[in-house]
């Protein structure tokens, strides 16, 4: 779209990496510098069973929230985070590259935070190689964790380990005292820790150094011990000391190896470092609730010279001759390669669509196939940054082979407000729409690794709608969505029907009808943390329960509509970490009626089976399309993956899948034409998947399981209860 565009963080991490991921092989550990008195330690033996390094990390994840940061009312302070790749080996021809880095990327950021939870990021200076982008400088500085002491878990390029200083560790990790040292009064104690042989689960390895006066972790060295993950990144953090003896972050280096590329005769051996240094830390500064927004980092650059004075202010050190040179050459290459023109290509690629000059041309709609219209041609052109940067406009036409009927649809979309994320939409459409959906997520929010996306090619039940759609939408409060939509749909069913109340008898014709509603919505993610550059919005799932709930209420004898009625629905996902045994998710979702209606307007349980088919996280696998229609209904969909159950290449995860589903409809003889069984008895079926079995360097993985129907409408033959479900996964994000 041409206002920034709104996708998970993981999925948009993978697609700016690509470029880089020819790069990212085996991991370094970083080489420890020991200082001041040192008391040498062989090793301490345990007595009695009694490990005394366990002893000391208790005290430490007993401490933890104490002794870090996030324990101060309030503070603020600026980071330098400096990005490079480096080269170690040059073939004989590519020995003028010596002279200089192979990339180099600079930003300066303004933190803020106040007690509870109200975080706030600001980058006010960026400058990247090649490129004038500051979404690179984003996802970098996101390549190691922030913290150490913000949790139980610790984040590394995208995926979460288990932290040694969370509660319980010492249940995962063997921790052993190597060494001493004396500093300032205070005795400093030298820890290694690897996870324990018996348990499989993610992990890390390496060195902490722990302060026996107030059992703070000073400094860490850590690793993956996962040596197949996509990019095994080193990382060796500092920490100092506040004045109200808080511990912030001093120095944040992540390094990760490069692969070797071998070109034409032409070797080149390189890695990578990301360097975050904390500066100007302000302990208790005067802020207001009202100095943080919606969004959690958001990239503010007055201008190319502000940027250029930040960056001057707070690097480390002045640069040295290698790095001018990368940027004289990078961006001269940059700007004759195009690469900025070629980037701003992304947001389009994003949602599937093509990019030639201010125009998109929607990928998505070049081809399809549904029941109803068999395969389906046509076109979709909307206007891009290029052209507008708050504004898209557009449309697509449509032809069906097998109907043999043109569709047609316009939109249009503005930006009102940006810093409240206020957004008007307007569409007008000639289209066919599924009878009955009950679905709070769209099918493209949803995304192509979901079965759901896929559930149109066996649905037999459509509407033809021309429909008029109006909506605004905004986020009052930062963990707060809400919205107001109108609209007016003239539908006609694809299929025999007639709804008894509105017709003297049933004539095996189709059904037509008018429809006027309005809708409020509501979205609470507590927690979920929003990034904003200047042309992109990302969004990073929250930790807790997500909600959301949308009002329709319907409007009879409004230009021809027939039917005033009140429709609530509602949608419950949460997705829970172990430390050792995978995740767990759940979602409830569910929808009320307060009359019947036409066999459209009711809900469709969301069925997806095929003998064989792709898994959809929120349908019932062996459910027949259009078997189980309700006017209120409740369905639960649980599934648990338990994670890497073992090292190596091939590592596949186990998923354990339970589908439950309880339906009631009030008036089954107000509708002829029509399946109309309910599921007041409950429906269940439960699904062993396995996933990962196939994968690609974890950017794509293939897997495949089974679901089976029982209890009140199990059907007869054991055959028909069964279906077999093909997953496509990202172990990255999982």
């Amino acid at each position: 779209m041409s206002f920034p565009q709104s996708f998970p963080l993981s999925v948009r991490h993978i697609v700016s990496l690509c470029v880089l991921l020819l790069f990212f092989h085996h991991s370094l550990l970083f080489s420890q510098e020991d200082s001041d008195q040192h008391h040498n330690i062989e090793g301490v033996t345990v007595h009695g069973g009694v490990n005394p390094a366990d002893m000391l990390m208790d005290s430490v994840a007993q401490y933890r929230v104490r002794n870090g940061a996030y324990s101060t009312d309030a503070f603020q302070y600026t980071t330098y985070h400096k990005m490079a790749i480096y080269p170690t080996y040059l073939s004989d021809s590519l020995q003028k590259l010596d002279s200089q880095l192979l990339f180099l990327s600079e930003s300066v950021s303004q933190v803020f935070y106040k007690s509870p939870n109200r975080h706030y990021e600001k980058m006010v200076a960026s400058r990247t190689s090649g490129i004038q982008t500051s979404i690179f400088n984003l996802i970098f500085s996101r390549i190691q964790f922030q913290n150490l002491y913000a949790g139980d878990y610790l984040e590394v390029f995208q995926v979460e380990y288990v932290s040694p200083l969370a509660a319980g560790a010492t249940r995962r990790y063997d921790f052993h005292i190597e060494d001493t040292l004396a500093q300032e009064g205070d005795t400093l104690v030298k820890i290694t820790f690897a996870p324990k042989s018996s348990m499989a689960f993610k992990s890390l390895r390496g060195t902490l150094w722990v302060h026996l006066g107030d059992y703070a972790v000073p400094h860490i060295q850590a690793v993956p011990v996962d040596k197949n993950v996509l990019v095994r990144v080193s990382v060796e953090q500092e920490y100092r000391k506040a004045e109200n003896g808080r511990w912030f972050p001093n120095r944040l280096t992540a390094r990760f190896p490069l692969p070797r590329i071998a070109l034409r005769g032409d070797t080149l051996e390189s890695y990578g470092r990301s360097t975050i240094t904390v500066k100007d830390i302000v302990l208790d500064p005067p802020l207001r609730n009202s100095d943080f927004g919606v969004v959690d980092v958001e990239e503010v650059i007055a201008s190319h010279k502000s940027s250029e004075k930040f960056l001057e202010q707070y690097r480390d050190s002045v640069l040295n001759d290698k790095e001018i040179r990368t940027y004289e050459v990078i961006d001269s290459i940059g700007r004759k390669l195009k690469l900025q023109r070629r980037l701003e290509l992304l947001p389009s690629l994003s949602r599937g669509c093509l990019p030639v000059g201010p125009i998109d041309i929607d990928l998505t709609r070049i081809v399809d196939y549904s029941y109803i219209e068999g395969w389906r041609f046509g076109l979709g052109l909307y206007t891009n940054q290029r052209m507008a940067r708050f504004c898209k406009l557009g449309g697509y036409f449509a032809y069906g082979l097998k109907d043999k009927t043109w569709k047609w649809g316009a939109l249009t979309d503005w930006e009102l407000y940006r810093k409240r994320d206020l957004i008007l939409k307007l569409r007008i459409f000639n289209d066919i729409v599924e009878s009955g959906t009950t679905q709070l997520v769209s099918r493209d929010e949803m995304g192509m690794l979901n079965g759901e996306y896929y559930r149109h090619w066996i649905i037999t039940k459509y509407d033809l709608s021309r429909t008029l759609f109006a909506k605004l939408q905004m986020r009052p409060f930062k963990h707060l969505s809400v919205s107001v939509a109108g609209g007016y749909a003239w539908n006609h069913t694809l299929y025999d029907y007639a709804f008894l109340p509105d017709v003297e008898r049933y004539d095996t014709t189709s059904y037509s009808y008018r429809n006027c509603y309005m809708r409020v919505g509501v979205r609470f993610a507590y927690q979920e943390t929003t990034y904003r550059t200047r042309n992109f919005s990302l969004y990073e799932m929250s930790k807790y329960p997500t909600v959301q709930v949308l009002y329709e209420h319907g409007f009879r004898n409004v230009f021809g509509s027939g039917f005033d009625y009140n429709k609530i629905n509602f949608r419950a996902h949460h997705l829970q970490r172990y430390k050792i045994l995978g995740y767990s998710e759940l979602s409830v979702v569910g929808g009320w009626l307060d009359r019947s209606l036409p066999y459209s307007l009711l809900y469709v349980m969301a069925a997806g089976y095929e003998k064989i088919g792709f898994y959809g996280q929120e349908q019932f696998a062996v459910m027949r399309p259009n078997e189980f229609v309700t006017d209120s209904y409740v369905a639960i969909f649980f599934r648990h993956n338990f994670g890497k159950m073992w090292e190596g290449k091939f590592s596949p995860r186990i998923v354990v899948c339970q589908n439950i589903g309880f339906g009631w409809l009030r008036h089954p003889e107000h509708h002829c034409g029509v399946t109309t069984n309910s599921i007041e008895k409950g429906y269940f079926e439960t699904g062993l998947m396995i996933d990962n079995l196939l994968s690609v360097k974890d950017l794509l993985a293939l897997g495949i399981g089974v679901f089976y129907r029982y209890g009140p409408y199990a059907l007869s033959s054991w055959k028909d209860n069964m279906a077999v479900k093909v997953s496509l996964t990202v172990p990255m994000a999982e």
